[in-house]
C-alpha cells in the first residue's frame, strides 16, 4: 500500500470523515454522536493527534457492524496515522493494536493488517519496530512463532539497525524473541538465536554473559539436531569459559575420537545429572561426529565394519551381530542428521561414505579436497584413453558398414 501525504486542512477533512463512518454515519446523515462533536472541535484546533486518538475510541464499534469494510477502513486509519507527528505514531498504533487484540477477528487478518502497514515506506523506523513487536505477541499467544518468524531468525540484528535501536534496546528485543522461542520449545531456533546474541557486540554484562554460554552449551549436546561444535568453541564468550566443567563436556565434541567418553560419564556421573546433560543422546552424537571423522578420512572409499567398531565403539563386544546392527544404526542416524551419505553392503560388513560434511574448516581440509581433487584428475585421466578407443572403434565399425553397403549397391547394378 502506497502511502499519500495531506495538507492540515485535508487532514482535518479525513480525521472527520474517518470519525464519521466510525460513529455509523451515511452521507445523507449528519453525525451527532458526542465522540465526533469533540473530533470536530479538536480539529478545528489544529490539535489533529488528540482528534484521531478520540476517533480510535469508537473502532470497535466497526467491528460488529461493518466487518466487510473493516480491511479498507484500517488501511484509511494508517495512512492518517502516517500523517500525523512521528512522537505520536507508536502511542496510536498501540491503541490500534489493542481494538485489534480484544476483538474476535481472525488472527491471520490481525497479523496482515500490520503486515501491510509495516511495509508502507512511509513507516518510520520507530513504528516497524513496535509493529514487529505485536506481531511477536500475537505469533506467542497463538503458538504461531515457529510457523511465522523463525524464518527471520538470522537477520534480527539487521532489523534491530534499520530500527535505528540503541544496543541497550537491541538486547531487549532479542531477549523477547528468545523467550517466545523458548516457550513454543524450539530448542535449535534457541541455540542459533542465542549464538547471535553472544557473538554480538551487545551489551551483554559478563555474568549473565557466562550464564548464557555455559547453559548454551548443555543446550547443544543436548539438542539431537546440533553438530556445529567447532563454531561453538569459537564463539569468545564460549571460548572464555575452558576452565569450567560444561567446557571440559564440550572438549569431547572437539575430538576426532570419543573413547575417554564413557570413563569421563563413569566418573562424572552426578555433576551430568545436575546439569541435566542427556548422557544418551551425547553419546549417540559422539557416535554420529566419530563416523563423520571417518567418513571424511576416508571418502569414496571402502570402511570395514572392524574399523568403525575401533573408532566409534569404546568397547567390545563379544556377539557380532549385535555389534554390527549398532554400527548400520549408527550409519542410518548419520544419514538421517544430513552429515552425510552412505551405501551399507551388509554381507561385505562395510560401507562407502560419497559425502561427508567437514566438521571444522582449515588449512587440512583444503588439503584433502586438494588431494580429492587430484585423485578425480588421475582417475578422469586413465579414462580418456578408453573413451577415445571407444570413439575409434565407433568409426571404424560405421565405416565397415558404409563400405558394406556402397558393395552391395554395385553389386546389384552390376546384375542388372
Amino acid at each position: 500500500m502506497t502511502s499519500i501525504i495531506f495538507s492540515n486542512e485535508e487532514l482535518s477533512e479525513k480525521i472527520l470523515a474517518f470519525s464519521a463512518g466510525l460513529s455509523g454515519s451515511t452521507e445523507d446523515q449528519q453525525p451527532t454522536s458526542e465522540v465526533y462533536k469533540q473530533v470536530q472541535l479538536l480539529s478545528a484546533s489544529a490539535d489533529y493527534t488528540q482528534a484521531f486518538e478520540l476517533a480510535l475510541s469508537e473502532l470497535p464499534c466497526i467491528f460488529e457492524k461493518n466487518p466487510e469494510n473493516l480491511s479498507s477502513i484500517l488501511n484509511y486509519a494508517f495512512i492518517l496515522l502516517l500523517n500525523l507527528p512521528t512522537a505520536s505514531h507508536v502511542s496510536n498504533i498501540n491503541i490500534i493494536f489493542k481494538h485489534l487484540e480484544n476483538s474476535a477477528l481472525d488472527i491471520s487478518f490481525q497479523l496482515k493488517c500490520l503486515n501491510t502497514l509495516y511495509n508502507i515506506k512511509q513507516t518510520t523506523p520507530a513504528l516497524q519496530h513496535a509493529i514487529f513487536v505485536m506481531i511477536l505477541n500475537i505469533c506467542t499467544k497463538n503458538g504461531l512463532v515457529k510457523s511465522i518468524l523463525c524464518s527471520h531468525i538470522n537477520s534480527l540484528l539487521e532489523y534491530t539497525a534499520n530500527w535505528k535501536l540503541s544496543p541497550a534496546e537491541s538486547l531487549e528485543f532479542l531477549n523477547l524473541f528468545l523467550a517466545s522461542i523458548s516457550k513454543e520449545n524450539l530448542q535449535a531456533d534457541a541455540i542459533t538465536l542465542e549464538k547471535i546474541i553472544l557473538s554480538s557486540e551487545l551489551p551483554l554484562d559478563q555474568t549473565k554473559s557466562s550464564q548464557m554460554a555455559l547453559s548454551l552449551i548443555v543446550k547443544t549436546i543436548n539438542c539431537i539436531d546440533y553438530y556445529s561444535f567447532y563454531q561453538l568453541a569459537e564463539i569468545p564468550a564460549i571460548a572464555s569459559l575452558s576452565s569450567s566443567f560444561e567446557y571440559s563436556i564440550l572438549a569431547h565434541f572437539l575430538q576426532e575420537s570419543h573413547t575417554s567418553w564413557s570413563d569421563f560419564v563413569a566418573s562424572n556421573k552426578d555433576k551430568l545429572a545436575s546439569l541435566n546433560v542427556d548422557v544418551e543422546t551425547a553419546t549417540n552424537k559422539l557416535q554420529i561426529l566419530a563416523l563423520n571423522s571417518i567418513g571424511n578420512q576416508n571418502l569414496g572409499k571402502k570402511i570395514s565394519y572392524s574399523t568403525i567398531s575401533k573408532r566409534v565403539f569404546a568397547d567390545e563386544v563379544e556377539d557380532s551381530d549385535l555389534r554390527d546392527f549398532e554400527i548400520e544404526s549408527i550409519i542410518i542416524d548419520s544419514i538421517k542428521t544430513g552429515l552425510i551419505s552412505a551405501k551399507i553392503d551388509q554381507l561385505d560388513r562395510s560401507v562407502i561414505i560419497t559425502r561427508s560434511t567437514a566438521r571444522k574448516f582449515g588449512p587440512e581440509q583444503w588439503s584433502n579436497i586438494l588431494d580429492h581433487l587430484n585423485s578425480w584428475k588421475s582417475s578422469l585421466s586413465s579414462l580418456l584413453p578408453v573413451i577415445n578407443n571407444g570413439k575409434l572403434m565407433t568409426q571404424l565399425s560405421l565405416s565397415s558398414a558404409s563400405d558394406a553397403a556402397i558393395v552391395e549397391i554395385k553389386t546389384d547394378s552390376s546384375s542388372k
